[in-house]
């Protein structure tokens, strides 16, 4: 295991509520790391009693989890002050520089980010995990998905979970409404959520109005193909299971939308796509 002193820093590559990621260069081989490091006390402070337990699963989901479209963790460590992951340096920014500009995604940078996105979410869901964060700030560049903060591992005994957690904009309606209903939530919820992304993609405003209501109010809009329409307002349904994805083979019924038609889904998984970034 690595200690502090074996790592170079570069740059400062962003900032948020318990510390700083930094890109770093391992001294004995030149390569380079993004390097999340995490104040004890403002984890503490934050995270309440429980901060140690949550950064443990955290890192166990990490630790368990290798994809190519995956930030993921190479080493962890700490020291008296600090907890500190060594993960994948991804030198690409995050998709919601298209969002949050007037940039925006031409239709076939819409359907490889979505289809990137679903590629990783599969491969997440077959390690029985909810992610429960999707959203452009965690998409970094030829798509590579990062933090699994909120993301809850789930068994064949309990396959679902109650807490409303994740981004208010893009969380499913049963996630926001799991306290009130007392009905638990699984693996469709972030089928729903890469519907708000793609709308979000292709429309440049989130999906539904009046979210705090029983009945939000859908945006409509006019998207790229009647097919990308339909593979969207599928992921968009209300109802949990009336969604695309919800099935037991929810996975297979996604990539098989004809939104798809025509991918190759092992070159997807390959990484081996071209990507239409610029």
């Amino acid at each position: 295991v690595p200690a502090l002193e074996d790592f170079k820093v570069v740059r400062v590559l962003g900032e948020g509520g318990f510390g700083q990621v930094i890109e770093v260069i391992k001294r004995d081989c030149g390569v380079h790391y993004a390097l999340k490091v995490m104040r004890k006390e403002m984890l503490k402070e934050c995270l309440g009693s429980s901060w140690r337990k949550k950064i443990a699963l955290e890192q166990s989901i990490l630790a368990t989890l290798q994809h190519p479209f995956l930030v993921n963790l190479k080493y962890a460590f700490q020291n008296p002050e600090f907890l500190l992951l060594v993960m994948d340096l991804v030198p690409q920014g995050d998709l919601s520089e298209f969002v949050l500009t007037k940039r925006r995604l031409t239709p076939p940078q819409v359907k490889w980010a979505i289809m990137e996105t679903v590629e990783v979410m599969g491969y997440i869901h077959g390690q029985s995990i909810l992610y429960r964060d999707l959203k452009p700030e965690n998409l970094l560049g030829h798509v590579r998905l990062i933090d699994m903060g909120l993301a809850a591992r789930v068994t064949e005994a309990a396959p679902k979970r109650r807490s409303r957690v994740g981004t208010d904009c893009y969380m499913a309606p049963e996630v926001r409404w799991a306290a009130r209903r007392r009905k638990p939530y699984g693996k469709s919820a972030d089928w729903y959520t890469i519907g708000v992304l793609t709308y979000e993609f292709t429309q440049g405003d989130l999906p539904f109005s009046a979210l705090d209501s029983p009945a939000p109010v859908y945006r409509g809009g006019k998207f790229p193909s009647p097919a990308c329409k339909d593979f969207c307002e599928a992921l968009l349904v209300q109802d949990e299971d009336k969604r695309l994805g919800s099935s037991e083979d929810g996975l297979a019924d996604v990539k098989g939308h004809p939104y798809f038609e025509g991918i190759d889904w092992d070159i997807v998984s390959a990484c081996k796509l071209l990507s239409p970034m610029k």
